[in-house]
């Protein structure tokens, strides 16, 4: 029988946990839940689906979703990864609003997360949405680059965009984005 050492946890003042405590949970603990989903024959499929523009349409764009989905191909081995086709933000009916900091346009994510999970096929393991448009989960927030929730979840690119400062950026309030 081999002894545990305890774990010491290291946090900064700037972590998630310091401003939002939540309870401990190990490997064991996670991996026994009986709530946690794993794939099966039967819903063995991820999904992702692009939401608005990503920047200059055409092939370039086109490559990198591509790219993406056969990255997730190879990292999720034994899955399958499908793109759905895009959708833009006005199909989307989600909230928006322009964060007083960037003045850049801003989509809700659980409005996106409720839209994702009208779209989710039958035999999905879980559905993604990917976006270049910045993305807030309530008012009081700046913004997230991400949240999820049970098998969905959405992704912003948009604060990796070296244009994401400017007036050139796809989601700037003073050039409207392509939908």
């Amino acid at each position: 029988m081999r002894k545990r050492l305890p774990v010491s946890t290291f946090h900064s003042d700037s972590d998630w946990i310091s401003a939002h405590p939540e309870e401990h949970q190990d490997f064991e603990s996670f991996y026994r839940d009986p709530s946690r989903k794993t794939p099966n024959a039967s819903h063995n499929t991820i999904y992702i689906q692009t939401i608005g523009s990503f920047g200059e349409a055409g092939a370039q764009t086109d490559q990198c979703v591509e790219w993406l989905r056969e990255y997730c191909q190879a990292f999720f081995y034994g899955l399958s990864v499908k793109l759905l086709p895009a959708v833009t933000v006005a199909e989307t009916k989600c909230s928006f609003r322009v964060n007083s900091d960037s003045h850049n346009l801003q989509i809700l994510t659980g409005d996106l997360l409720q839209f994702l999970r009208s779209r989710k096929p039958a035999d999905a393991f879980c559905i993604v949405g990917i976006t270049m448009i910045d993305l807030y989960p309530k008012d009081s927030w700046n913004f997230v680059f991400e949240q999820a929730s049970l098998r969905m979840g959405v992704f912003s690119f948009s604060r990796y965009d070296d244009s994401f400062d400017s007036s050139s950026y796809a989601g700037s309030v003073t050039t409207p984005p392509h939908h």
